[in-house]
């Protein structure tokens, strides 16, 4: 690379420099990328929730025997799933645990839109956890 008189470069020397810093990054973040993608975490089966209804304004469902089959079905050592309606729409708490709780464990939060039986549609939070 030249300087000018005034000490300043050139436009195409940097546009160089800066192509060569974009690439520099470019590859750094693209490793760290492709490093990330290799750990996998369990996931919990979201179809599960299905089961959970609003009746009469309170959390109604089953799901201790879907939960129980989709834990032996991948191994886990213990599985639990609470359901509650956040700002007091519908009350009660549903909690579902089957095995053990101990080791690593690996949670998960979601909601899930759930028909009541007045025809009001209410946002449920599922907080889920898997022991492996």
């Amino acid at each position: 690379m030249t300087f000018d008189r005034k000490g300043g470069l050139g436009f195409p020397e940097a546009m160089m420099a800066a192509m060569v810093v974009i690439l520099v990054l470019t590859a750094y973040v693209g490793f760290f990328a492709a490093d990330r993608g290799t750990e996998t975490e369990p996931a919990f089966d979201r179809s599960l929730a299905n089961v959970v209804t609003v009746k009469g304004g309170e959390l109604s469902g089953d799901m201790g025997q879907e939960l129980a089959k989709f834990m032996e079905r991948h191994g886990y050592r213990g599985a639990m799933i609470a359901c509650r309606v956040p700002g007091g729409i519908a009350s009660g708490t549903l909690e579902f645990s089957v095995g053990k709780m101990d080791g690593s464990v690996f949670g998960e939060r979601f909601l899930k839109a759930v028909e009541a039986d007045d025809g009001r549609i209410i946002t449920v939070l599922f907080e889920a956890a898997i022991c492996i």
